[in-house]
């Protein structure tokens, strides 16, 4: 690289990251002026000035319950220049009249805020950094023009081109360089997606003195409509928060129905769909259930998805798409795009009827149908199978006797860093023939852990693979060993060290736990919503129970909503086999995760409670009850003074029989 080209290439922070990693990976194609067009999905939250999720109505029933919504789009980056602009698929919120849609979406890298030169849409001087200024001019329910700024950290992005890329080319949720969103900490709780390429920061702009409304908002066009720069550091963490953070994600809007409000854009994948101006065919990203899935749920909702690497056009998708028994019959149902308008990136597959189980099904979305925005078609089909799992045992519960198997009371129980609940589910199943490892290089896989029909954990269904468990000792696991590095037996040192990330368990690559006397541990690795291969480690005391901590720290999740298929609740004071413990010396059940989108929270699986069941129609409605015909689980015995209508039906009987003795006197 010579001196001209790096002359060139400090005119933007942009420029000076892709400059640094160049000097790495000897590459030379991104030292000239290349610009890159990309395909996206990601997700867009809506955060109040004091940082609680919006649940968007149109959306309410989506696998985030509505606080997320599933954006896609387009954009386009020049590596010379560190500016691009961008296109977003409209999409719905708040059930307006119209879809919600960006127009004028500019992009600069403004590497640490620091400019010093240049406009707001070309700043100069910047200083060396990875962040992002975004604009655009909103329009939503007849509100147009609304002014949206935002901060984004691209670090994953420029890492990747850095590095060069090619058509076609995946950027996901495993790039180096990958950062957090700061919507992964929200108010009360939130609704982690993890490492992403472009994540929203909590930067802010300085406010400006004239607003960039409907009435002038083409004149906002080029410059930072809500905000100019330098930044300002968001230093005000409300309180409410589950994880200490540094303020809110997104920028306050200063005009528009959702003044003070803050609007999260998270990318977690991109996909390049042309270099220069060529242009490359669209094709399929990402599935679900993903290829080989032995064990789909039928009644998922919906049970087939299927993603693009960039949009496509909706009327060709329902008709390239089909689900078929594998050699059997073709399955009817509705294709339906994630997004409003023509284009759309992500599709869904809902059968007329649900999906039977035991049953191996192929997808496939025919080759030279889908047609995306500039006239290319997918120049090959895509197939992929998979099997539902098998139908679930029935209960038939008559009272007073243990529950059947194979619902054994089970219960997985997530939380958050500072151990509260954040969700979980119920109907755990394990088979473990109590052997155990005692070094951290050994090969023996003893366990088993699933849920007994595959519930979803916050609409996706979760399950837990390669389990070894421990006896006692100090164990320190390398969490970015590969699947095939860990069935080799080459963890820790063999295996590539991930770059840090934020985790709270010291060191991020690693994993440490400590399993006392008469206690057990296990390493595990996780599969959630396309994060596959999260490290969660777990330790056991044996026939304990949970330990529950003041309030709702440590809590395990309960309530009618989490009951599981089978109608079982669990009861926390119940003695279990096996009982999640703390396995760190910070007193919260569990072990923080150091990678995947759950970065700090700690999984607890509690196994085998020694339950008995109840016929629902003798309990009356208590804090354990299921609120399902059938039957409970649970322990605790009825409060009489907690039944009002106890009381009401014999007043009404005192009443009857004082009224019956007065007619006959």
């Amino acid at each position: 690289m010579n001196s001209m080209q790096r002359a060139k290439l400090s005119r933007s922070a942009l420029a000076a990251a892709v400059a640094l990693t160049l000097g790495a990976a000897a590459t030379p194609e991104p030292a000239h002026a290349t610009t890159y067009t990309f395909g996206f999905s990601g997700y867009f939250t809506m955060l109040t000035s004091t940082g609680t999720p919006l649940d968007n109505s149109s959306y309410s029933t989506n696998s985030w319950s509505g606080y997320r919504t599933d954006i896609s789009g387009s954009m386009t980056f020049n590596t010379a220049t560190g500016t691009g602009s961008g296109t977003l698929v409209p999409f719905n919120f708040f059930n307006g009249t119209s879809p919600a849609a960006a127009t004028g979406i500019t992009l600069a890298a403004i590497g640490n805020g620091t400019c010093t030169g240049g406009t707001a849409a070309v700043p100069t001087g910047c200083g060396s950094g990875t962040l992002i200024l975004g604009n655009m001019l909103f329009n939503w329910n007849g509100n147009n023009g609304i002014p949206v700024s935002i901060v984004l950290d691209g670090s994953g992005l420029f890492n990747a081109m850095g590095s060069g890329l090619t058509g076609g080319q995946m950027i996901g949720q495993t790039q180096t360089g990958d950062v957090l969103p700061a919507s992964n900490y929200m108010k009360n709780g939130g609704f982690p997606i993890g490492p992403v390429p472009v994540a929203t920061t909590t930067w802010n702009t300085t406010l400006i003195g004239a607003a960039c409304t409907g009435t002038n908002g083409a004149s906002c066009m080029g410059r930072t409509p809500s905000g100019g720069v330098p930044l300002v550091a968001d230093t005000v963490v409300p309180s409410g928060y589950s994880v200490a953070t540094t303020g809110i994600g997104g920028n306050p809007m200063i005009a528009g129905p959702f003044g003070g409000y803050n609007a999260n854009f998270d990318i977690t994948s991109m996909t390049v769909t042309a270099i220069n101006g060529v242009q490359y065919p669209p094709t399929v990203s990402q599935t679900s259930p993903t290829i080989g899935t032995a064990n789909a749920n039928p009644l998922a909702n919906p049970p087939v998805t299927i993603t693009f690497d960039e949009p496509v056009e909706d009327n060709t998708v329902a008709s390239a798409f089909s689900l078929s028994v594998t050699g059997g019959a073709v399955v009817p149902g509705t294709v339906s795009p994630s997004a409003s308008g023509s284009y759309a990136t992500q599709f869904s597959f809902t059968p007329t009827t649900a999906l039977t189980y035991s049953t191996g099904y192929t997808a496939t979305v025919a080759g030279g149908a889908v047609l995306n925005g500039g006239g290319q078609t997918m120049t090959s089909p895509y197939t992929w199978s998979f099997t539902t799992m098998a139908a679930p045992v029935t209960t038939n519960c008559t009272g007073g006797g243990p529950a059947p198997t194979p619902y054994t009371a089970g219960n997985f129980t997530m939380l958050t860093p500072t151990g509260t609940p954040f969700g979980g589910t119920n109907d755990v199943v394990y088979t473990w023939g109590g052997s155990t490892n005692t070094a951290v290089n050994g090969t023996n896989f003893n366990m088993t852990l699933a849920s007994a029909t595959p519930e979803p954990f916050f609409g996706f269904d979760w399950s837990a693979h390669d389990i070894r468990v421990f006896g006692p000792g100090s164990y320190t696991f390398n969490t970015g060993c590969s699947i095939t590095e860990l069935h080799d037996g080459v963890m820790p040192t063999a295996c590539a060290i991930q770059p840090p990330n934020p985790a709270p368990n010291g060191n991020a690559a690693w994993l440490t736990m400590n399993v006392g006397a008469g206690q057990v541990g296990a390493l595990m690795l996780f599969d959630w919503h396309g994060n596959d291969n999260i490290y969660v480690a777990e330790v056991w005391n044996q026939n304990a129970s949970w330990l529950s901590g003041p309030g709702t720290e440590n809590g395990m999740w309960t309530g009618p909503a989490w009951g599981g298929p089978s109608g079982y609740e669990v009861d926390p004071q119940a003695s279990w086999a096996l009982a999640s413990t703390p396995g760190t010396n910070n007193g919260i059940n569990g072990i923080p995760m150091a990678n995947g989108p759950f970065i700090g929270f700690s999984a607890n699986f509690n196994l085998n409670a020694s339950e008995t069941c109840k016929v629902a129609a003798s309990a009356p409605i208590q804090a354990h009850d299921t609120g399902v015909a059938g039957c409970s689980i649970s322990a605790t015995p009825v409060n009489p003074f907690k039944r009002g209508d106890w009381f009401i039906l014999l007043g009404f009987i005192g009443w009857l029989g004082w009224y019956r003795r007065k007619r006959r006197s």
